[in-house]
């Protein structure tokens, strides 16, 4: 993306995202110590947009999401920040740091969800036993038993959210959810912010969102709400899996039973072989090892009151956390 094309964003509008370490939005400069920054937006509305990450003299942007036609890659111009196409890693501390989320649109969101999280990378992750759970009633989805399809392993993020969206009662194909999850400048189907965009098109608002909690994932379940994490891991790593090795691959939690994660693998051959049980510690290293991250989303078609700005009026306004009384209703945990 040039200088020229950002600017189109610029005159949409856009909001700054304060201290995230005080959770105040008075200062709209901090210094950025976490070695990872997710940011996660969705709107059921024109929601093209994109992260931009602003020190002063220097830019880095991520790429943008939504309709492929406007898509643009992710640009580094800051010294210590990597820029991926959805999120930012840092390896120093980045002074007088600004971030901002850039939407192309005519008029302001009045419904949206917005989220910032940080971790560090790696974390230390200890084994320890797990209480059981519910166990969540999801329909099973396999692309790998398709007949025409030419998609192999590259759907799994897709293959989740639609999974996730039966669970939800959201009438949808898959093949039409995977058209609209692909990001064409990364030429991949598993952008994170992408797929939440896609689901967007059919009423359903999600986050990304990145932990080092493995409570996350019970409070999920004990919700009813679908929880989708990233995982990655070598061969033997993962006993039960139906591929040897990833170093990305996403799965949707059912529940805990027995010191196992059970899931549905969408890479797995048939309908039959989705349904896998994990142990639960060598689950936990491959989701919360290097960056343990998520997705969530509310109900379909319904999402929290417009946030309103210190003065009343509707629309877009300084935040640092999520809408607060507002939980999705599913959630990918990414992972580096």
């Amino acid at each position: 993306m040039t200088a020229g094309e950002v600017l189109k964003y610029r005159k949409g509008l856009f909001f700054i995202f304060a201290d995230y370490e005080s959770g105040h939005s008075g200062s709209s400069r901090f210094s950025l110590t976490a070695p990872i920054v997710v940011p996660s937006f969705s709107s059921l509305e024109d929601s093209d947009h994109l992260w931009w990450l602003d020190c002063g003299d220097a830019s880095s942007f991520t790429a943008s999401f939504g309709e492929q036609s406007g898509q643009y890659a992710h640009f580094e111009g800051i010294e210590g920040v990597r820029a991926r196409p959805d999120y930012f890693t840092t390896s120093q501390v980045i002074s007088n740091a600004q971030l901002q989320l850039l939407v192309d649109t005519a008029k302001p969101p009045r419904e949206y969800l917005v989220t910032v999280s940080v971790r560090p990378i790696p974390a230390k992750i200890k084994d320890t036993s797990t209480a059981d759970t519910s166990m969540l009633d999801i329909p099973a989805k396999s692309p790998m038993s398709a007949k025409n399809w030419d998609f192999g392993t590259r759907i799994c993020s897709a293959t989740c959210v639609s999974m996730a969206m039966d669970y939800l009662g959201v009438d949808h194909e898959l093949h039409e959810l995977v058209i609209a999850a692909y990001h064409r400048p990364a030429d991949r189907y598993g952008v994170w912010p992408q797929n939440l965009w896609a689901a967007s098109r059919w009423g359903v608002v999600g986050a990304i969102e990145t932990t080092t909690d493995w409570e996350v994932l019970e409070r999920a379940v004990a919700e009813e709400r679908p929880f989708v994490p990233l995982i990655a891991f070598d061969e033997g790593e993962l006993e039960g899996s139906p591929i040897p090795a990833s170093l990305g691959h996403m799965v949707i939690v059912r529940g805990i039973r027995n010191n196992r994660v059970v899931v549905h693998d969408p890479v797995a051959n048939d309908l039959i072989s989705v349904p896998r049980h994990y142990d639960s510690n060598e689950f936990r290293k491959a989701w919360l090892g290097a960056m343990g991250s998520s997705t969530c989303s509310p109900s379909p078609h319904r999402i929290a009151d417009p946030v309103r700005r210190p003065d009343g009026s509707s629309g877009l306004f300084q935040i640092c956390s999520r809408i607060r009384g507002f939980t999705p209703a599913f959630r990918i945990f990414v992972r580096r």
